[in-house]
Formats: C-alpha cells, structure tokens, sequence
C-alpha cells in the first residue's frame, strides 16, 4: 500500500511539473506574439507583421494596437515599393523591367485586399494608385505582344518557341489580345519536331495484324499514300529544334515450337520403416526401429515458349539527310513454367522437394497470343527509344 501511495504522489508531482512548465510556454508564447509584430516593422517584414497582426485582430476584434500596427505596416510597406517603383522606371525598358513593375503595383494591391478582408479602413494616401496600376499592365501586355508577333515574322522553330513564351505570359496576366488562344496554338504545332514512324514491311515477313494495331496506337493519323505510315506529333518538349524522322522496319517475327526438358533425380534417405518388439539382453520386452533406404525419382519438368519480333529503328535528320541514330529493337515474350513429378517411396523427399511436387503442369498458350505479348512489347521498346532520344534531338 505505501509503496502505491508513493507512486501516486510521484505521478501527482510529475503532473503538477509538467502543467508549471506547459503554464509558463503558454505565457511565454502570449509575451512573444504580442512583440513580434513590433519586432517584425522594425526589421522591414512589414507583409509578415501585417498577417500576423490581422491573426492577432481575429481573435481579438477590438484590439485597438493590433489595427495601429497593421495601418503602420501597411504604409511602410507601400512606401518603400513606390521607392521601388521609382527606381525601376529609370531602368531600360525592357519585357524583364516592365514585369517587375507590374509585379510590385500587384503586391501593393494584395496588400490593400488584406486590409479590406481584416476590416480595416486604410488611407487613401496608401492604397494602390489604380490608374497607374492599370497602365503599368497595358503597357507590359502591348509589349509581349509587340514581341511575340516580331518573332512568329521570322518563320524558324526558335522564333516561334519564343513567340509561344510571350504569348504565354500574355495569358498568365490576362492581357486583353484577340485570338490568343489560336496564336498559342500556332507556336505549338510550329514549335515542335515533327515525328513520322514509318513500317516499311519486308515482302517475305508478315506482319501480324496485332503487332500493326499496336504500332499504330503510337500514332494519331495514318497516310495510306505512302504505304504503312504512322504520322504524330512529338510532345515530349517544347523546345526540340531537329524534324526528323523515325523508320523502324519490320524485319522479324517468330514464334518457338512448345519444348519441355526434364531434369531426373535420384533421391535416397535412411528412414524408420517400423518398429519391432525385441527383448534386451535383461530379457525385457522393448520396441526397437527398423531402418531401411527409402528411394525416389524426382522429374523436374521445364516448359518453355517464346516469340520475337524486330525493327531496324533509325532516326533521320530531315534537312541534312544524315542518320543520327540507328539499331535493331526487339520485342519478346515468353513463356515459362516448372513441374515436378515424383515415383517410388515419398519419404525419402525432402520438405523443400515436397514443395515441387505441388507445381502443376500448365497448357501452353497458342501462337497468336504469343505474338500479341511480342508485339506490345516491341511497342514499348519502340516508344521508350524515340522518348530516351530526347537528348539527341534537342
């Protein structure tokens, strides 16, 4: 009993400690919440002290210094972006310049809506000065547009990726341009690399009918005028300046004949066989083992199928006529199972050759679904090269 007593006023200590230390955070953290806006002014955080005042004015509506420190983070803020604004305009006018003046009118207003959201009335002398705010963005849009149109003039795969980047940032600022979304348009499809899969099928190989349907889900347009051709675009990057083109001719299917090899082993194990009712040499009655060599013949069963099919796969530059890149792809597919049987006496096995001997034989699959697994995988290893030759084509 005492020593429970002990332990429960151990326990009622503890707890008292603990409630003395969580007391002393609690007030320690109320002290640094009410200076921290304070400190953050003065270190020029004036976005930082205005949140934290307008949390401070959540819990505490009325909080007369609270709505003090905000107005005065506010204008201190406001101040020193429209000494920066003042700076800015005597830079060059450039698209960079005229966004980073944009780009601080756009905070000056943030600032505003965040006072207007907490409640709390700003002077007018603050706010953002909307007129000037407002010409600041015409004048930036007229300039990725002014841009943007130069460059799509000039009609060469790194203009118009330049010109799609103008126009882009056009419709981050929701800039006020007719048809932007077509003039986009036009810079991708003219932006980017062209890619044509060509199969060009051996007289003498057929083409099995799946291999060509999944071949030709790379693609979004087939042109029979020029035999088995798959046309798509590439959109792995915007900025790939090379038209090419990737051939890859058909120059290999086949399919194995179903084979099955055997493994024979010979398996011998002293066991007990039974036991015998002898007498000892004191002539008492006792049971005695009988040994005997247990034997056993494992098959060990190997099922094997397989199929192949094959591209000569080569990347050439359209404009010099030059091969960049060429190699033989093969697709396969295999089959494989073991099976295990076993004869004579099947104690002699051991509990991992018992194992096997659950292994079932299995029916092998037909050709045609030999050559549909060889086929998507020559799909994926046709897909996965043109993807991994990024590099190259850039």
């Amino acid at each position: 009993m005492a020593s429970l007593l002990r332990h429960f006023h151990h326990l009622t200590t503890q707890k008292k400690t603990m409630f003395k230390y969580f007391f002393i955070f609690i007030i320690g953290l109320l002290l640094s919440s009410c200076t921290s806006v304070d400190e953050l002014i003065e270190n020029g955080q004036y976005d930082q002290a205005i949140r934290k005042g307008i949390q401070k004015l959540s819990k505490t509506p009325n909080d007369a210094v609270a709505k003090k420190n905000i107005l005065k983070a506010h204008g201190l803020g406001q101040k020193k972006d429209l000494e920066n604004l003042k700076s800015l305009r005597e830079m060059e006018e450039t698209t960079s310049s005229l966004e980073m003046i944009y780009k601080v009118y756009s905070k000056m207003k943030r600032r505003d809506l965040q006072l207007e959201q907490a409640n709390v009335k700003t002077p007018i002398l603050s706010r953002v000065p909307i007129r000037e705010m407002q010409f600041a963005h015409d004048k930036m849009c007229s300039n990725f547009a002014d841009i943007a149109e130069e460059k799509m003039q000039k009609n060469d795969r790194l203009n118009y990726q330049n010109a799609y980047s103008n126009w882009n940032k056009a419709l981050k600022y929701q800039c006020d341009i007719t048809d932007l979304d077509s003039l986009m348009n036009v810079c991708v499809s003219l932006g980017k690399s062209l890619v044509v899969l060509q199969l060009d099928v051996q007289q003498n190989v057929a083409l099995p009918e799946k291999t060509k349907t999944n071949l030709e889900n790379l693609s979004y347009i087939n042109n029979n005028k020029l035999g088995k051709w798959i046309e798509f675009v590439n959109d792995y990057k915007l900025d790939q300046k090379i038209d090419y083109t990737v051939v890859c001719t058909f120059n290999q299917v086949a399919v194995s004949d179903n084979k099955q090899t055997v493994k024979k082993t010979e398996v011998k194990k002293q066991i007990i066989d039974r036991y015998e009712t002898r007498k000892n040499a004191d002539g008492k009655t006792q049971k005695v083992p009988v040994y005997i060599t247990a034997k056993a013949t494992l098959y060990q069963y190997t099922q094997e199928k397989n199929s192949t099919q094959g591209v000569y796969f080569e990347i050439i530059d359209n404009l010099k006529k030059t091969k960049l890149y060429q190699k033989q792809l093969v697709g396969k597919s295999e089959f494989s199972n073991k099976y295990t049987l076993a004869k004579g006496d099947l104690r002699a096995l051991s509990k991992d050759q018992k194992k096997l001997i659950k292994r079932k034989k299995k029916a092998y699959p037909t050709n045609s679904y030999m050559i549909t697994q060889s086929g998507r995988q020559l799909k994926s290893v046709v897909e996965r090269k043109v993807y991994q030759q990024r590099t190259l084509l850039e």
